[in-house]
């Protein structure tokens, strides 16, 4: 799956940006920024591993959006989940 540059949530566009050293810098491999509504992805990892930190950041993003009560632990398994029904083309519209 290509990393897009955007997606729509709800109507919200929500920029998608990879950069170098949020690793290094920041400790993290992503982030959604509620406050500029964007999404950030360390560029120095893998693909696979992009696309499942873009699962876990739009889930972050929807909790965000839709004022969700989501404990940020359970986060990484629906991300997985996530990821693994897109990748394996399960749900089909």
């Amino acid at each position: 799956m290509a990393i897009p540059t955007l997606i729509i949530i709800n109507g919200i566009d929500i920029p998608i940006f990879q950069v170098k050293h949020l690793i290094r810098d920041y400790s993290r491999y992503g982030e959604f920024s509620s406050a500029d509504m964007s999404i950030t992805l360390d560029e120095d990892m893998s693909n696979q591993k992009k696309e499942l930190i873009l699962c876990h950041e739009i889930i972050e993003a929807i909790i965000d959006i839709y004022a969700l009560d989501v404990d940020h632990k359970s986060i990484q398994p629906l991300a997985a989940a996530f990821y693994h029904i897109i990748k394996t083309k399960q749900v089909e519209f």
